[in-house]
């Protein structure tokens, strides 16, 4: 199995840039910051990593904290969706802590047969790959 990361071939990795975009705080730049300014609910992107072998795409998603019937994994169209919503109370204080995260899939995947496991804090997603997706040997002819 091995991890699959995407780096945009067509984007140069500046520091420079990238750190003076994060403090361009024009009007318009408030939407990237989030649930920062949303006193009321905290929203969380957890970290997902992608892995892939001969069979199979896996999806792993850390959600800490979160019991199994807080969790939906739903398939809409080609889009893998996890979503969840908690409840809490500390000190007499109501609060709500919510994430949603989407991954592209492939066209060739066996939508049926995808399957879900969550333990230890830890979601992975099993997406199987078809016949047309899997690789295959092809004989050299002389």
């Amino acid at each position: 199995m091995k991890l699959v990361k995407y780096r945009n071939p067509m984007r140069k990795f500046d520091l420079r840039s990238d750190f003076d975009r994060f403090f361009d705080l024009s009007p318009p730049s408030f939407s990237r910051f989030g649930s920062i300014f949303d006193w009321g609910t905290q929203s969380e992107q957890p970290a997902l990593d992608l892995y892939v072998d001969e069979s199979n795409y896996y999806i792993q998603a850390e959600i800490p904290g979160y019991d199994r019937k807080e969790i939906e994994v739903q398939l809409e169209r080609d889009r893998l969706v996890l979503k969840g919503s908690r409840k809490s109370t500390k000190a007499g204080v109501e609060s709500e802590a919510t994430f949603h995260r989407s991954v592209t899939l492939s066209e060739n995947v066996k939508a049926n047969a995808i399957g879900a496991r969550y333990k230890n804090g830890i979601l992975t997603v099993t997406v199987p790959k078809t016949e047309a997706e899997k690789a295959r040997r092809i004989d050299i002819k002389n």
